[in-house]
């Protein structure tokens, strides 16, 4: 379920604005930029302060779509990544952040934890893990698994609810490919 959506021609998740040089735009404008695979982002604000929006997601929209999913206090805890091939959109990446704690904002680089899981449509992918606070990063790889429920039709315009879906965490989904089921 939507809040209130807002289209910009480029975001800025610290100043809840358009980038400097960027603008509000309306749907029509929006949809416009989505046929011609221009780049717009879509702002779902589940609350307005200071007549601004305070997002639960906003969708980076050109030839492909990410989507990075807001914590009440700003700070980004998944992006998704969808990538066109086939003539269809693959959910490609999937990044979850954990950072000190819950009780502020915290900016991408402040991340104590970052957990990124890759699948390619030929059921191969990785799992990377950075912890920052133990100072490693390890990678692991996956092979030979039955990825299809990965596959999803374009959207209609203003219908953002499936690109929009978190979906499984970065660690489920390896989990889930060393069953072999993603």
């Amino acid at each position: 379920m939507t809040g209130p959506v807002w289209y910009c021609t480029r975001w800025n998740d610290l100043t809840r604005r358009p980038i400097a040089g960027h603008a509000w735009i309306d749907a029509d404008d929006a949809r416009g930029r989505r046929a011609r695979h221009e780049f717009f982002d879509v702002v779902d604000a589940e609350t307005i302060e200071d007549d601004l929006p305070r997002p639960r997601w906003v969708i980076h929209s050109s030839a492909s779509f990410g989507v990075d999913f807001f914590d009440a206090h700003g700070s980004i805890w998944r992006t998704v990544v969808y990538r066109w091939t086939d003539e269809r959109l693959w959910r490609l990446t999937t990044t979850d952040y954990t950072y000190p704690d819950g009780e502020q904002h915290w900016d991408l680089p402040d991340a104590t934890l970052e957990v990124e899981a890759t699948v390619l449509p030929d059921g191969t992918g990785q799992l990377v893990v950075d912890d920052a606070t133990a100072g490693t990063k390890s990678v692991s790889e996956f092979s030979d698994h039955d990825a299809s429920s990965r596959w999803l039709e374009e959207p209609a315009f203003g219908d953002w609810d499936a690109l929009t879906d978190p979906g499984p965490s970065a660690s489920e989904i390896a989990k889930a490919a060393r069953r072999g089921v993603l």
